[in-house]
């Protein structure tokens, strides 16, 4: 098993991941829960599948291939990157004390009362989506996705569109830096 672990983890580095694994970090190949009652103090690895977080996360959260992860009422308290046609999804009072960076075609949603320390970034075709919640941080999109902010939403940073899509920040809701959309 440690061998399939250490092939699985030359594999994803070679993938283009920000970090270096360490030997107590955790690797799923298939889509995983960590419970209301789990906190895992270690950076996740998950390929090909769905990290649903309901506990708690200490380490960073790295998703690659067909899959997502989702803070569904968790917590985590690193950052969060998703590499391929997934997404990240942040929702029912969840809390991302780091940043979350979408760099394939899915999108970036942080909905029903949850929070964003960081900043959320998007580079390919999918959108950022902030309904009812707050970003602490910046929104960032830099491919031909849109950034979408509405329903009594909080932006405390600044709001970046710089590809083909469009911003949308509806009237109920508040970008307290600036909003710059090519």
């Amino acid at each position: 098993m440690k061998k399939a672990l250490k092939a699985f983890a030359v594999v994803t580095l070679s993938l283009g991941l920000t970090a270096s694994a360490k030997a107590d970090d955790v690797y799923y190949t298939q889509n995983t829960v960590i419970g209301p009652n789990q906190t895992i103090s270690a950076n996740i690895y998950i390929t090909n599948g769905t990290l649903t977080v309901r506990g708690t996360v200490e380490g960073n959260i790295y998703e690659f291939g067909f899959g997502s992860v989702v803070v569904n009422g968790g917590l985590a308290k690193g950052n969060i990157e998703e590499t391929a046609g997934g997404s990240i999804r942040v929702l029912n009072t969840g809390e991302v004390e780091g940043n979350l960076t979408e760099m394939g075609n899915g999108s970036a949603t942080v909905s029903s009362f949850s929070l964003v320390k960081g900043n959320v970034f998007e580079s390919d075709g999918g959108d950022i989506i902030v309904d009812s919640s707050l970003v602490e941080g910046n929104l960032e999109e830099a491919g031909a996705g849109s950034v979408i902010v509405r329903n009594v939403s909080l932006i405390k940073g600044n709001v970046f569109e710089s590809e083909a899509g469009t911003c949308k920040v509806d009237s109920t809701s508040d970008v307290e830096g600036s909003v710059e959309c090519d």
